[in-house]
């Protein structure tokens, strides 16, 4: 009768050490998760980073033209352009054109001096058409 006890006894702790085990376990993988979610979490933020420094890049480099290009070039009707006074300024004007062939860069020519200076972002149609 000795043996039947013992048994049960080491049953019971064998089903209490399982038990134990499995919510060991469970915290471990809570834990885990919790770490996983906190790196996903600081990967998304660094590309949303990334993306948004790319976009301030492409604007900042004339890549990615402004949304309000007409506001300039309704602005730039009513001023007299450089080119306009070459007979005085003895200044040019050279369009280059981006990748997408609607916004040019426009830069200006000193002939006295043989120096180029970058003036501004235009549409390309619109300084073409003037010309």
């Amino acid at each position: 009768m000795a043996i039947i006890p013992v048994r049960s006894t080491s049953a019971a702790l064998g089903m209490r050490l399982a038990h134990e085990q499995m919510l060991q376990r469970r915290r471990e993988a809570k834990v885990r998760l919790s770490r996983e979610r906190i790196q996903n979490l600081a990967r998304a933020l660094v590309c949303c980073g990334v993306l948004a420094a790319l976009l301030a890049l492409g604007i900042f480099t004339g890549w990615v033209p402004l949304p309000v290009p007409s506001m300039a070039a309704s602005r730039e009707s009513s001023v007299e352009r450089p080119a306009d006074r070459f007979v005085e300024t003895r200044t040019g004007q050279i369009l280059i054109s981006a990748r997408d062939g609607v916004f040019c860069q426009r830069a200006l020519f000193d002939n006295e001096t043989g120096l180029l200076s970058s003036d501004k972002i235009v549409r390309c149609d619109a300084a073409t058409n003037r010309q």
